[in-house]
């Protein structure tokens, strides 16, 4: 990625005994991880958002956080301060579509940075009224053109700080799994809808492939994951 902004690695756990769904944290710019939330947010973030707005995102719809008070009139600051604007949050489902040999289904993105070009699994942001497993479905279906994938259990969670629509927001996603019985599936006729979410390509990737590529895969960790569910512990 360019303009000072950088992917980092993810991190994740497979599914645990007890059934929890793990903690996925995608590519996000190189930055610490920032609380939303009640709390605030910190210096680091704050130089964050400017980064942001000198690429021209738009961060003006951000919620505000009010400094925690302090009995301390000294350790409170100046009542002028100002105060941090927090990210807005997105909710988000993802799908991650396996063929019977264990191929993976990836969509390319080519953003500009922060966001930078990029290969995903298929999926969005949640409508009105959708739970997350509804809204993978949608997403699958719109981006594909498949209307007969049954969706599986829910393998991970995740958080990703990357701009939407102009600005930075903090995306909360939860991604499935779910299988076609037709090895490398070609998509139905979804041209102008990826035309219209700039999708510039789609293809299968082995898990050979997801290893050894230089391209940009999002989340950073996508190939251990798949191997955690092909290959159980």
């Amino acid at each position: 990625m360019t303009a000072g902004f950088q992917v980092s690695e993810s991190r994740y756990r497979s599914l645990q005994d007890d059934g929890q769904p793990p903690e996925l944290v995608l590519p996000q710019p190189d930055a610490p991880e920032l609380s939303v939330g009640s709390g605030g947010v910190t210096e680091q973030a704050a130089r964050i958002a400017a980064g942001y707005i000198a690429h021209g995102l738009d961060i003006t719809g951000c919620r505000r956080m009010q400094r925690m008070s302090s009995p301390d009139p000294v350790a409170a600051g100046p009542a002028d301060e100002p105060v941090t604007p927090a990210l807005p949050s997105r909710l988000a489902a993802r799908v991650l579509v396996l063929d019977p040999d264990d191929r993976v289904l990836l969509l390319r993105y080519d953003d500009a940075p922060p966001n930078g070009r990029h290969w995903s699994t298929p999926g969005g942001g949640l409508e009105a009224g959708e739970d997350y497993a509804t809204a993978a479905l949608r997403e699958l279906s719109e981006e594909t053109g498949w209307a007969d994938v049954t969706l599986g259990g829910e393998i991970a969670v995740a958080s990703v700080t990357m701009e939407y629509d102009g600005r930075l927001v903090a995306q909360h996603e939860r991604l499935y799994l779910a299988r076609t019985d037709q090895p490398c599936r070609p998509l139905a006729d979804v041209a102008a809808m990826h035309a219209t979410d700039r999708i510039a390509a789609w293809r299968w990737w082995t898990l050979a492939e997801l290893t050894s590529t230089t391209e940009v895969i999002w989340p950073a960790g996508l190939a251990g994951l798949i191997g955690t569910v092909v290959r159980p512990t």
